[in-house]
């Protein structure tokens, strides 16, 4: 594909990637047509010119190096199941938290929960 030539699938049970428009850049002939793919590939005639360019411009689309990490990761995210909302507001969020939540470690000491030396250092007996 990258080399601007169409794929010739010979398969009934092979799952096509995800991404490329395969009918419109590859062949696909069953199983059971094996021993008419001469006649098969003759009738695709000039057809295999466009479906070589066809085949280059997807592969450039969905597996060159420079694109095959986003497509992959794409294709994984298809299969996981949804991922519900974020929520926006949470109980209490935004308000602004009163001292009384906090510890008691935490507060500052009101004046009578001062020693006498903070009391001396402030001026206040």
């Amino acid at each position: 594909m990258r080399a601007g030539i169409a794929p010739m699938v010979l398969s009934d049970n092979w799952h096509q990637p995800v991404g490329p428009d395969w009918a419109e850049c590859s062949l696909w002939v069953r199983e059971a047509q094996v021993h008419d793919l001469p006649r098969i590939l003759e009738a695709e005639g000039d057809a295999w010119y466009s479906k070589g360019l066809a085949a280059q411009e997807a592969f450039r689309r969905f597996f060159d190096r420079s694109t095959i990490f986003g497509h992959y990761t794409a294709a994984v995210e298809s299969l996981l199941p949804p991922v519900p909302p974020i929520r926006t507001s949470l109980p209490g969020y935004g308000k602004r938290a009163s001292s009384s939540a906090f510890s008691p470690a935490c507060r500052a000491p009101d004046s009578s929960q001062r020693s006498a030396v903070d009391r001396r250092r402030s001026g206040h007996q």
